[in-house]
């Protein structure tokens, strides 16, 4: 979702940069679409 003059900010604790990267990496589909953990935790839809 995008709006005119707003911003969000996440902020999340991870144990290492590797399990951060996990995290938000996006895995692609056989149709070419694209998620991730934190796409479907924030219910993020492109």
């Amino acid at each position: 979702m995008e709006k005119e003059n707003i911003v969000s900010i996440w902020v999340g604790s991870f144990e290492n940069e590797e399990k951060f990267h996990y995290y938000i990496k996006e895995i692609y589909d056989e149709e070419g679409d694209s998620s991730s953990k934190f796409m479907e935790d924030f219910n993020i839809d492109l």
